[in-house]
């Protein structure tokens, strides 16, 4: 279910958020930062009660009342209720008596993924762990988009369900086997939702249709430039079918699933990251190293994927045979293709093994490097590399998809003309990555090929692509029966151009 494009590494360098989040440019907010706000009935953050998202530094006004007529706190999960559907029925019956505005919620996401609130215009706070809200008697988890994707049960653990039977979420897929998610919206039983509809010619994807749907998540600039003329879709709960069912939307390009509130609280990670419990690593945590040729990293020479928690032996050399060094971006072919002839003829003389590494994603998305089996070390910004006369920086999947040009800024592209990267998407606009692969000019790779019947993703395809990251587990139970497909830079179009593939 792949499309693909090859980018040559020189263009990657250029403008590295072009293939990461492409189509993006054109919104006021790049990146747009979207992220959820959940909401807990107890102070540990266990009991699941509600999902809000957000645009990062956007004002909300919260509406809703706190306690009942007779005086009583009105339950966290009664509560939702308003801040799913302000003016719907139920949370205009909880505030006839005394309720309304209750003040007002910013939520800043930080380049480092961080996340401060502001509240009623105070000074921001940075938010760590589970927080009291004076909102609805509940306690708040804020999050980023990326970091729910990336590890959904951290961050919403499963839990009762109790006292949320009165709403909902829509969840919205970017493929047909609503695998791979956009984004949810909250959605009350009794009231439906509007979005508007792409018509013959309109362009844009499916999480840009879920953030303009009506009634939205405040004012937002973000949809200004999301020029749509197929109409407005209404969607209410009976046309959707039972709780978890996908189905083909009238949102071109969007899948959806109506899942109810109760489902979600039960099991979060079968909505968010649905496909992924057959794999031995779940979340997958898919990550890359990005290695530069300067001490600031800023000049890029090459992009790794790697998963978390394995060890990958490094090949290479690190001096020509006259003694001087061998450039960062010239010692990438040996990272992207160790077994072509271009890395073979640069270790002739002196060079083979060079060492090994590990990589871990934390929780928290940090990650920690072990180089030779030496103590763990928690990498902060820039690290100098013993390897290919570089300097590293690693970055989960999700990190990189969420702020690009954080991880890696533009730069000149100088030097890398023997490589390049064939990016996966899941859509055949090419906007929604699946990920990067390294590829050289001079060798292909080779790819497990869906046949008839067979099930996974884009992501899954390309994770187990040969030659692979090292020996993992993540691939066990991919039963792929269409054979092995052959991809070649001479096969693929010119550098940027996006196409359907056998894969």
């Amino acid at each position: 279910p792949c499309h693909t494009q090859w980018i040559s590494a020189t263009d990657f360098a250029q403008d590295p958020a072009s293939v990461i989040t492409p189509g993006m440019d054109a919104m006021e907010t790049k990146p747009l930062n979207l992220g959820y706000a959940a909401f807990f009935a107890d102070e540990n953050c266990t009991e699941f009660a509600g999902l809000y998202g957000y645009f990062s530094g956007q004002t909300y006004d919260i509406t809703g009342a706190l306690t009942n007529e007779d005086g009583t706190d009105i339950p966290c999960a009664e509560g939702m209720t308003c801040l799913i559907d302000p003016d719907g029925p139920a949370c205009q019956a909880l505030i006839a008596h005394d309720g309304g505005f209750l003040g007002n919620l910013t939520l800043d996401v930080g380049d480092d993924g961080s996340v401060a609130i502001v509240r009623d215009g105070a000074d921001p706070t940075v938010i760590e762990g589970c927080l009291n809200s004076p909102y609805y008697n509940c306690w708040i988890k804020p999050f980023s988009s990326a970091q729910l994707k990336a590890d959904p049960e951290s961050y919403i653990p499963p839990s009762s369900g109790m006292g949320l039977e009165n709403y909902g979420y829509l969840a919205f897929y970017t493929d047909e086997g609503c695998s791979d998610l956009a984004g949810l919206r909250g959605m009350a039983l009794d009231n439906p939702i509007q979005v508007e509809s792409f018509g013959e010619g309109d362009e844009g994807t499916c999480a840009e249709a879920m953030y303009c749907a009506k009634p939205g998540w405040g004012e937002t600039t973000a949809c200004d430039n999301l020029e749509l003329t197929g109409g407005l879709t209404t969607l209410a709960v009976d046309d959707l079918g039972p709780s978890g069912t996908c189905a083909a939307s009238d949102i071109t390009p969007c899948h959806t699933q109506w899942i109810s509130a109760t489902d979600f609280a039960q099991d979060p990670a079968s909505v968010i990251t649905p496909g992924m419990d057959a794999m031995e690593t779940k979340p997958l945590n898919l990550g890359y190293a990005a290695f530069f040729a300067d001490e600031n990293c800023t000049e890029f020479a090459g992009l790794y994927g790697y998963f978390s928690g394995q060890t990958y032996d490094i090949t290479g050399a690190l001096t020509n045979e006259d003694g001087t060094d061998i450039p960062c971006a010239e010692g990438m072919t040996c990272l992207i293709d160790p077994d072509g002839p271009a890395c073979q003829a640069l270790i002739a003389h002196d060079g083979g093994f060079l060492g090994n590494l590990t990589l871990d994603v934390g929780d928290d998305g940090s990650v920690a490097i072990v180089r030779d089996g030496a103590d763990p070390t928690v990498i902060e910004g820039c690290l100098n590399s013993p390897y290919y006369n570089c300097w590293i920086k690693p970055f989960s999947s999700a990190q990189l998809k969420a702020d690009p040009e954080s991880y890696i800024p533009p730069s000149s592209g100088m030097g890398l003309e023997n490589y390049g990267y064939l990016a996966f998407y899941t859509d055949e606009g090419c906007s929604d990555l699946a990920g990067l692969r390294g590829m050289a000019l001079d060798n292909p790779i080779q790819v497990e090929s869906f046949g008839e019947g067979d099930e996974g993703t884009c992501a899954e395809a390309m994770y187990c692509a040969k030659p692979g990251w090292g020996e993992t587990t993540a691939c066990d139970n991919l039963e792929l029966t269409g054979g092995l497909t052959t991809l070649a830079v001479d096969d693929l179009g010119p550098s940027g151009t996006c196409a359907a593939s056998d894969i």
